[in-house]
């Protein structure tokens, strides 16, 4: 399948601030009293598409389900940082989930390849809500993970 396959079988739309295209799939039961225990998105990045940096208040968990490989950045409040290779070929160090905490700055994009795309899933717990987003700052976030700072300037829009 292309990805405009995927966006047509899925009725996926632009997504905003972040990037890619996305539909909602899933909202949990009651969780406290503003929102939901849990919801999850199918998301889509083609090549020359990006997740750009950004955090949460609340946990999500990305997971591969075909294209290309993604390749994530994730910097953790202590100041470390690590890539990540979302995908299906564990021979080449790639995994089929990645878990980012609550308040970790994390995006991604398509390893490039064979498909032009990579399509996945965001499971976020409590519930995904605009109000809890928070898109990245390029000057800010190289100020404060210098070693990321070529990474960091790829995964924001400034």
């Amino acid at each position: 399948m292309t990805a405009e396959d995927w966006i047509q079988k899925f009725s996926l739309e632009p997504l905003p601030e972040e990037g890619g295209w996305f539909c909602r799939t899933f909202t949990g039961s009651a969780g406290d009293n503003e929102r939901a225990g849990s919801s999850s998105i199918y998301a889509l990045f083609t090549s020359d598409q990006f997740s750009a940096l950004h955090r949460l208040d609340a946990d999500e968990v990305f997971c591969y389900h075909a294209g290309d490989a993604f390749r994530i950045l994730k910097l953790e409040n202590s100041g470390q940082g690590k890539i990540y290779h979302l995908g299906l070929d564990l021979a080449k160090d790639q995994t089929p989930q990645v878990a980012f905490p609550r308040g970790c700055w994390f995006g991604g994009k398509p390893e490039g390849g064979k498909y032009g795309y990579t399509l996945l899933s965001a499971v976020v717990a409590p519930e995904f809500q605009w109000k809890s987003f928070e898109l990245g700052d390029r000057k800010e976030l190289q100020e404060r993970f210098p070693d990321w700072a070529d990474e960091i300037e790829a995964l924001t829009r400034e």
